[in-house]
């Protein structure tokens, strides 16, 4: 069990904390700037875990060891809980999907125009619109060997950042977490070497990733800029965190509304090329749905963010705040007799602690856990309680009643409630109230503010955002020839 040092300050302000980590990481600490920009996330969350009080450090325990039971223990069919997750992803729209999957992995053995360094099979129109570009891709990456020199680089430099967050933090690391610091520098290492290697033997036009913050994305990104293979990020949800997803890699990026672009230009240290709006792929199939009468609600819906400890980068994110809001939900649930509520967590929550809670409270026939898509509960529910997550959107999308659920000290990331987009519930009361004002039939929302939310993040919802998508990757990999197909291989 982790002690807390003696010399452990109460609490350390977010921005404390992340202006001396973005300190202990910056490129006159650390050799491979990779390497700092990849274990920030991971850095900050090990300080802000750091037990405050007698019980935290058992709580959190507890809760870690939910998390654990969640996604590693293998379930009694012999399949994990996340591996049956992504099979319920795989599995809809499997030949959308496959056929994705099979040109992108069709790769030709010679030059490629784009390098994707990894996929996710959840962007199954993304995926389908950097297809249609009919450019070669190169989905995984090349295989690389660590030297002796790259290995004690990334030792050394994790040394430098302990030592330097140490002295400005006043507070001291568990051997464990800097062994762990230590395996993540060096994977970090490994990665950039595997993206140098890859962009030498194929020489690609431009690097595609669905984000630039943590590995590989990061690393192919910086391996590019080292070697002049420009990179282009695609923005794949709404920025949950504060922080630590402010800063912009790539070179350039596509986003879904202005409200992230603003958001880069505002907050980012090292300024894109280019930031375009083209609208959420994704969602080209979808359009905003009327405003609907308010009426009283029973079937109530809870999408969590991730309350992992792991998740939790800032001091003010703690992970009993999930707990705190399910409470809150019960109690409420047990006070209006016909409601029901499903809970949808994040795959990195405490699922099997809010059944518990259920059941402790006579509450499991009315609570359900459920892992299904966000679509099929939407086509139900009556009320929306989201935290700060993308699901907020989508039911703001579908024209759900929508309270926002935020019991951190810190301001909620998105402004769903400053939009007059969704009622407030940023303590126990007043969610308790919001939801007892949706049971009523009585809660009233800004019309206008839902759609100035959805027009800010969401961008153009005319089906037309995979069509932007492919021409700005034609664009930026110069495409205006079609490839040569007989120059090796297949087409992607």
């Amino acid at each position: 069990m982790m002690q807390a040092p003696a010399a452990r300050t109460d609490t350390i302000e977010d921005e404390a904390l992340w202006t001396a980590v973005r300190q202990a990481t910056s490129s006159e600490l650390v050799e491979m700037p990779c390497i700092g920009v990849a274990i920030r996330q991971s850095l900050s969350h090990r300080v802000s875990r750091l037990p405050r009080g007698a019980n935290q450090e058992a709580t959190r325990d507890k809760l870690d060891a939910a998390t654990r039971s969640l996604v590693d223990v293998k379930a009694s069919d012999g399949v994990s809980a996340r591996r049956r997750q992504w099979a319920r992803v795989r599995s809809r729209g499997r030949a959308a999907v496959g056929m994705a999957r099979r040109r992108l992995h069709d790769v030709v053995a010679g030059p490629a125009e784009i390098l994707m360094p990894a996929k996710n099979p959840r962007l199954v129109r993304s995926l389908a619109a950097v297809h249609e570009t009919g450019l070669r891709v190169r989905d995984w990456m090349e295989p690389a060997r660590l030297t002796d020199d790259d290995v004690a680089a990334a030792r050394a430099s994790i040394a430098a950042t302990v030592q330097s967050l140490e002295s400005n933090l006043n507070v001291e690391l568990p051997d464990i977490d800097k062994q762990e610091l230590a395996a993540e520098a060096v994977n970090s290492a490994l990665a950039f070497r595997r993206a140098e290697a890859t962009l030498s033997r194929f020489r690609p036009r431009l690097i595609v990733c669905w984000a630039d913050t943590h590995t590989p994305y990061l690393e192919a990104v910086m391996a590019g800029r080292a070697s002049g293979v420009p990179s282009l990020v695609i923005q794949h949800g709404l920025d949950c965190e504060r922080y630590t997803l402010d800063d912009c890699h790539a070179d350039y990026v596509a986003v879904w509304g202005p409200a992230r672009r603003e958001r880069f230009e505002r907050e980012s240290r090292r300024q894109p090329t280019e930031i375009r709006v083209i609208g959420c792929p994704e969602w080209d199939a979808k359009r905003v749905s009327e405003p609907r009468e308010p009426k009283p609600a029973r079937r109530w819906l809870w999408v969590t963010r991730p309350h992992a400890s792991y998740k939790c980068y800032m001091p003010s994110r703690v992970p009993e705040e999930g707990l705190h809001i399910a409470r809150v939900l019960l109690e409420s649930l047990a006070a209006t007799v016909d409601a029901r509520l499903v809970i949808k967590p994040h795959p990195n929550d405490y699922a099997k602690l809010y059944e518990g809670m259920a059941g402790e409270m006579s509450l499991q026939a009315r609570v359900e856990v459920s892992r299904d898509n966000l679509e099929q509960h939407l086509s139900w529910c009556d009320l929306m309680i989201s935290e700060d997550s993308t699901a907020g959107l989508e039911g703001l999308i579908a024209g759900k009643p929508l309270i926002h659920a935020h019991f951190a000290s810190s301001p909620p990331v998105l402004p769903f409630v400053a939009y007059g987009a969704a009622a407030s519930g940023f303590d126990a009361e007043s969610l308790k109230a919001a939801i007892g004002v949706a049971a009523a039939g009585k809660m009233q929302q800004s019309h206008l503010g839902r759609l100035r939310f959805i027009d800010d993040s969401a961008g153009p919802m005319d089906g037309q955002a995979g069509g932007r998508l492919t021409a700005l990757i034609r664009e930026l990999a110069g495409s205006d020839v079609c490839p040569d197909v007989s120059a090796g291989g297949h087409m992607a």
